[in-house]
C-alpha cells in the first residue's frame, strides 16, 4: 500500500484500505562561479518541481472472497533535461571552419552543377543528414571552399585568433502517467496491473558565436582579397515523443510477516519524432575596410 507500486508492482494497490494522495516537491539549487567576457560572476539558479504525484481509491468493497478493488493514477517525473552550459576560450590553432572542412573532407561532400553541396547519394540542403549542414551552410556563407586537394578554411589567413563563445541550452523532461488497478482476495493474494504511458519533450540549442583578428598586420590582398571577420553558428533539435507499456504484479501474504511479491514490466513501446533546425551568418571584409 504504496504508491512506489507504480514503479515496482501495481499488486501493492490492493493492499489500500483508504484513499491516498500524495505528491512529491524538490527544489533544484546550483551556483558556480564563472569566469569569461560574456557572463562573468557568480551564477545561481534555483528551481521548484513536482517529481511525482498520485492518489488511490477505493471503488469496490466486499464481504466475499474479493474483499476490494482499488484504482489509482500517479505521475513520475522519469528525467529532466533542464541546464545551461557556457564555454570560451580564445585558441590560435583553429576556427570552426576547419572542422566544416573536415565533415565535408571526411564524407565525400562536392559541389554539383549548380554550385551545392551535395553527399555521397546525391542528397543537398535539408535531404542532406543535419551532421553535414554546417559544412553545407559554411560553404554558402563564405568559411569553407574546395579546392584541388579539397575542402579548406576560406578568408582566413595563418596567424588569425579567434574569440570563441558557445552556450549550451537544454529545456524539458520525460514523465509516466499510470493507470492501475488492485485486487484484494481475501486479505491473503494481491492482483495489480498498471498501463503506464510514457512522455517525452526536449528542445535543445547549441549557439557558436567565433571573431577572428590579427595581432598584427592584416593579410595583403593578393593573400586573402576577403577576411572573415565573425560568423554565428546556432544549431537546435526538438524531441517529442509518447510511449507505453505495462506492469503485472501478484503478492502474496501467507502469514501477516511475510510478503511475496512477483511483478512482470512489459517493454514500452515509442513513437518519437525529431525536428531539427540550423543557421549560419557570416561577415566579410574587404582588406583595408
Amino acid at each position: 500500500a504504496d504508491m512506489a507500486s507504480f514503479g515496482v508492482n501495481p499488486a501493492g494497490f490492493g493492499m489500500y484500505k483508504r484513499n491516498e494522495i500524495s505528491a512529491t516537491l524538490g527544489t533544484g539549487i546550483a551556483k558556480a562561479k564563472n569566469y569569461n567576457a560574456y557572463n562573468s560572476g557568480d551564477n545561481l539558479k534555483a528551481q521548484f518541481a513536482i517529481n511525482n504525484i498520485g492518489f488511490a481509491t477505493n471503488i469496490y468493497e466486499g464481504t466475499g472472497k474479493l474483499t476490494a478493488i482499488n484504482f489509482a493514477f500517479g505521475y513520475n517525473k522519469v528525467a529532466d533535461y533542464n541546464y545551461d552550459v557556457n564555454y570560451y576560450g580564445n585558441p590560435d590553432v583553429s576556427s570552426l571552419a576547419d572542422a566544416f572542412a573536415d565533415i565535408a573532407n571526411a564524407n565525400g561532400l562536392v559541389i554539383n552543377s549548380d554550385n551545392k553541396i551535395a553527399d555521397s547519394r546525391g542528397y543537398y540542403d535539408y535531404d542532406m543528414n543535419p551532421y553535414y549542414w554546417g559544412a553545407v551552410m559554411g560553404y554558402k556563407a563564405g568559411l569553407i571552399n574546395r579546392g584541388n586537394n579539397g575542402w579548406y578554411p576560406d578568408e582566413i589567413a595563418p596567424g588569425a585568433q579567434m574569440t570563441q563563445y558557445t552556450n549550451l541550452e537544454s529545456r524539458g523532461s520525460a514523465g509516466e502517467f499510470s493507470f492501475a488497478l488492485g485486487f484484494n482476495i481475501n486479505n491473503i493474494l494481491y492482483f495489480g496491473a498498471s498501463l503506464d504511458v510514457q512522455s517525452i519533450s526536449r528542445r535543445q540549442s547549441i549557439f557558436y558565436d567565433e571573431y577572428i583578428y590579427y595581432n598584427g598586420s592584416a593579410p595583403s590582398p593578393e593573400l586573402l582579397p576577403y577576411q572573415l571577420r565573425d560568423f554565428q553558428f546556432e544549431q537546435t533539435v526538438e524531441i517529442k515523443g509518447a510511449g507505453v507499456g505495462a506492469k503485472f504484479g501478484v503478492v502474496a501474504r501467507p502469514v501477516p510477516s511475510l510478503r511475496i511479491g512477483v511483478a512482470v514490466h512489459t517493454p514500452s513501446y515509442y513513437s518519437v519524432s525529431y525536428r531539427y533546425s540550423a543557421s549560419l551568418a557570416s561577415t566579410s571584409l574587404s582588406v583595408g575596410d
